[in-house]
């Protein structure tokens, strides 16, 4: 993938890693991304991707679980039963049973919320 580094905002030439870093916008997200330059760079970030891939359905079970404790927790004494089902889903134990993203969370939370 060929980078467009006249939006970097930022830029780490020297590292101890053997990579170049930048601070780059990509459609309007400003990122973080490194580049190898050399062949055991580019081994170590082969490996750190595997290290460092996070299902997004554990985000969305942890922002489940805040959605909890702002509901009121177990005692369930806040928010509407269409709040209460979206938060169920969220913190479903199977990742599989959870929505696959937080885009996902965000717009059943927001179809369960009544808008004035």
């Amino acid at each position: 993938m060929e980078l467009d580094l006249s939006t970097a905002f930022a830029a780490y030439e020297e590292q101890d890693s053997g990579c170049r870093s930048y601070g780059i916008e990509i459609d309007g997200e400003r990122r973080h991304v490194k580049i190898a330059t050399t062949p055991d760079a580019e081994a170590s970030l082969r490996n750190a991707v595997h290290f460092h891939a996070v299902d997004e359905r554990t985000t969305v079970f942890n922002l489940g679980r805040a959605l909890h404790h702002l509901l009121g927790g177990t005692a369930g004494r806040r928010g509407l039963a269409a709040q209460r089902a979206v938060v169920d889903g969220a913190t479903a134990a199977g990742p599989e049973d959870r929505p696959a993203s937080v885009g996902e969370l965000v717009a059943a939370w927001r179809a369960s919320t009544p808008r004035d």
